[in-house]
């Protein structure tokens, strides 16, 4: 099954490596150099045949191990393209820097790259890919293979009344609360909606709901004609059965004997109404007129379960909706006119109290539901089940019940009454041990409890108990993967890798959303859309989509920070399988291997000062590294001679991603100006004293962090040529870099430090950075002796700023302008600024 989610994944990568040969750059490479683009069709008519088998390879290789070795052939493929088109691109915009004022230049550097290296490698990727289909034919993987093992399960509204519920008596309560009360002020339909991650017992909770006895009275037909019989005399009880064509007239009066003999009905009623009305709890009555199913006790309920899954397709929701109240004929059923339906659909509930369940909602757009709610009566209640909180969202919810899971100890006693002999677990002593270290792998979710308990209740043996707990092969024998696999499989193609990135963090471990997103974007990961400008904007979107869909939670010790579910965490490490390795400072090292694209190092508490050495050095072994990524839990980590970093860094020569944060005196070699594809550099907290000139190569570098670092002195001359650069951090530094106002793509920078007159940074610089955007701090504002270097900074201009602070650090001379400093300064008003802070003003 993991195999299953890993070609899902594939598909994600494909999809990206086509926008990236249809990029202009790459194809413009090509012609303007006299190469013919014959090699980028071969290349990409490879792929499209290999995206083709991609559904039938995944699915066979849950058997075969052989194809599975066959799908990581054709990951690593993808990657070195990948690579390859990252590759050509760099090489554009460093001659283009390079090259400024040269066209002999610039020509030269691109002849000299595409003659000895792109050619080449292209057709080393092509031959690669036809050996590949060419092994695809030998182990018969068809194109367009359908994956049956993961249908959509169907859900209904009847219950299991032999298991009981644990832990959902108070939300059941809330929820009945709310569809007994009137409706909100001005709602015509109120929606109460039930949001959570797959497993966790929606669904559960709403046939909780839908079957409680005081929702079964409140939305009782019995009740809202008012009587435990109807009186056909009434127009209502006739509209609502259908009987108004039959009757004839606004009446029939069953005293009148022709009326009887009409509809045959003398001599099997006559003795037994003697009335001008006849009870259709009388079973030979409702049998006559075809009532009989429809009732089938002294009243029935004005209700519907409708199970709606991945499409939201408003006919067959009518047609379902018309069915559960009990109002759909055969034509009914077989009608493909919306229009007919609906009609019927709103003159049977005219004037009723009517609650419609809608569960398992994946996705609705604002003019499906707003035509599904057309024919729904005033004083409805529809109770919606959705994994996305946006679907809650679109509906107009009143109120979203964000489900979680169990507690622990409900957790546990779902699990003993699943999983032993009774309930019983006092009779099995080292099970019951081995059980509650099992429950807690569940995370609180009940379908995970349940696929555990049913699976353990079989394994009589306390080493199968063992086995169980100690692997993962629990979820290839149970439900649950399949369930959390449509939920990843719904995604689009563009948040599956963003989510099966996140597999390289810990399980429990908090993240920040503005760090991810720029890891993200330094991966390669946001593509801009249309109607978006940034990609952090982009990455925004897709932080929010995976929010909403339950992939990330917020924490609850940190509001400001997020976690994955363990299982969800659990999914996320089977989609990368071998591309993601997590280390720490004691085991694992010998799992990196060529295939392993991104690392993460979390410190272990037993911290040892050869633990870097051991580590980097098996991070070689990764050729086609991405990512370097470092989580500390303690700072000012400490280790007792130099890394050398100088032979290694070239070994890594894909990276998108590096952080060497905390490691307190490390040397960055020159070297570090021919990692072309890096994206992200943290240094913080370092003790690094000089940057390199060589960084300034590092034309794609977005993201450079290096708070922190007191011992920095100065910066290299040419930082303007990282043209490319979005987030800079430089608190805690001493300086700012020269000539920083070229680097327009600023969007976030954390401090401007204004130097002397003579020799630093003056506040002018600011005027060209007008994208930046959050907060800025500017200090050391004492420097700024003249008023029209002030007004030059054009503050004005900084739209997106919404916090701003000045400061003051020492004392400035009587005399001075400070005052009209700060008036030319902020002379006009920054758009939207929230927050001005003014510090130490003399």
């Amino acid at each position: 099954m993991a195999e299953v989610v890993g070609g899902a994944l594939l598909s994600a990568f494909l999809q990206v490596l086509f926008d990236r040969l249809a990029s202009p750059d790459v194809s413009d490479f090509v012609r303007n150099l006299g190469l013919s683009d014959e090699l980028l069709c071969m290349l990409q008519d490879k792929l499209v045949i290999v995206h083709r088998v991609i559904n039938d390879a995944e699915v066979k290789q849950i058997w075969e191990p052989d194809i599975e070795r066959w799908l990581d052939r054709v990951k690593d493929t993808v990657y070195r393209a990948e690579d390859l088109l990252d590759e050509i691109a760099t090489e554009v915009l460093r001659s283009q820097i390079e090259g400024a004022g040269s066209s002999s230049r610039l020509l030269k550097s691109l002849f000299s790259y595409s003659r000895f290296k792109a050619p080449g490698k292209l057709k080393g990727m092509i031959a690669d890919l036809e050996s590949i289909l060419k092994e695809r034919d030998f182990l018969q993987i068809e194109t367009d293979g359908y994956n049956e093992n993961l249908s959509v399960r169907q859900t209904t509204s009847l219950m299991d009344e032999s298991l009981e519920v644990y832990g959902m008596d108070e939300s059941k309560d809330t929820i009945v609360n709310l569809l007994l009360s009137e409706n909100a002020d001005g709602n015509m339909i109120d929606v109460i909606s039930i949001v959570g991650m797959g497993g966790c017992g929606k669904t559960t909770l709403a046939q909780l709901v839908y079957n409680d006895e005081r929702v079964n009275r409140h939305f009782s037909l019995e009740d809202q004609i008012g009587s435990s019989h109807f009186d056909l005399k009434d127009k209502k009880a006739r509209k609502h059965f259908g009987l108004e064509d039959q009757i004839g007239s606004s009446h029939f009066d069953l005293k009148d004997k022709n009326v009887r003999k009409h509809f045959g009905l003398e001599d099997q009623i006559e003795d037994q109404i003697g009335s001008s009305h006849f009870y259709l709890k009388d079973k030979k009555v409702r049998k006559h007129f075809g009532l009989e199913d429809q009732i089938g006790s002294s009243h029935f309920y004005l209700k519907a379960w409708v199970c709606v899954s991945e499409d939201f397709l408003v006919l067959r929701i009518t047609k379902s909706i018309l069915e559960g109240i009990g109002c759909a004929t055969p034509s009914h059923l077989l009608s493909s006119n919306l229009d007919s339906l609906q009609l019927k659909l709103k003159e049977s509930l005219s004037g009723k109290k009517f609650l419609l369940v809608l569960d398992d909602v994946w996705s609705i757009g604002c003019g499906e539901w707003d035509l599904l709610r057309l024919p729904l009566p005033k004083g409805s209640k529809v109770l919606v089940t959705t994994r996305d909180l946006n679907v809650a969202t679109t509906m107009r919810s009143v109120y979203t019940h964000r489900l979680t899971g169990m507690s622990e100890a409900d957790s546990w006693k779902l699990f003993k009454r699943l999983a032993f002999v009774n309930g019983d677990s006092s009779q099995y002593p080292d099970r019951e041990l081995i059980g509650r270290e099992i429950v807690p792998k569940c995370g609180g979710l009940p379908l995970a409890i349940n696929a555990l308990g049913r699976l353990l209740y079989s394994k009589t043996e306390t080493w199968e108990w063992k086995k169980i707990l100690d692997s993962e092969i629990w979820y290839l024998e149970t439900d649950l993967l399949p369930s959390l696999i449509l939920s990843y499989q719904d995604l689009p193609l563009q948040l599956k890798r963003c989510f099966a990135y996140c597999s390289m963090f810990p399980k429990a471990h908090e993240f920040d959303k503005d760090k991810l997103i720029l890891l993200w974007m330094a991966e390669g990961l946001l593509r801009l859309q249309r109607g978006m400008e940034r990609m952090e904007e982009v990455g925004e979107s897709h932080f929010h989509q995976l929010l909403s869909k339950s992939f990330f939670q917020k924490s609850v010790a940190h509001d400001s920070l997020f976690v994955m579910h363990d299982l969800i965490h659990d999914l996320a490490k089977l989609i990368s399988r071998k591309s993601c390795v997590r280390l720490d400072d004691t085991h694992e090292v010998q799992n990196i291997s060529k295939t392993t694209r991104h690392s993460l190092y979390f410190e272990n508490t037993d911290s040892k000062a050869e633990a870097p050495f051991k580590r980097f050095e098996a991070l070689t072994k990764g050729k086609g590294l991405r990512t370097i990524l470092e989580l500390k839990y303690k700072c000012g980590y400490q280790i007792n001679k130099r890394v050398g970093l100088h032979n290694m860094l070239p070994k890594w020569r894909y990276l998108r991603v590096l952080s060497l944060q905390h490691y307190t005196n490390i040397d960055l070699p020159r070297s570090i100006g021919e990692l072309k594809h890096l994206r992200y550099l943290d240094l913080s907290f370092t003790m690094i004293e000089r940057l390199p000139d060589s960084v300034c190569d590092l034309c794609n570098l977005q993201t450079l962090l290096l708070s922190g670092i007191s011992s920095l002195v100065g910066f290299p001359t040419r930082m303007d040529k990282l043209i490319n650069l979005r987030y800079l951090d430089v608190s805690g530094c001493r300086e700012m870099p020269s000539h920083i106002g070229k680097l327009t793509s600023l969007q976030k920078l954390s401090d401007f430090i204004v130097g002397p007159k003579e020799h630093g940074v003056g506040i002018s610089e600011l005027k060209e950075l007008s994208e930046i955007r959050g907060r800025l701090e500017i200090s050391r504002m004492e420097n700024v002796v003249n008023a029209d270097d002030a007004l030059e900074a054009s503050m004005k201009d900084k739209k997106h700023l919404d916090e701003l602070s000045l400061i003051w650090t020492s004392c400035v001379e009587e005399g001075g302008e400070t005052d009209q400093i700060l008036r030319r300064l902020l002379a006009q008003p920054i758009s939207y600024l929230m927050k001005l802070k003014i510090i130490n003003y003399p």
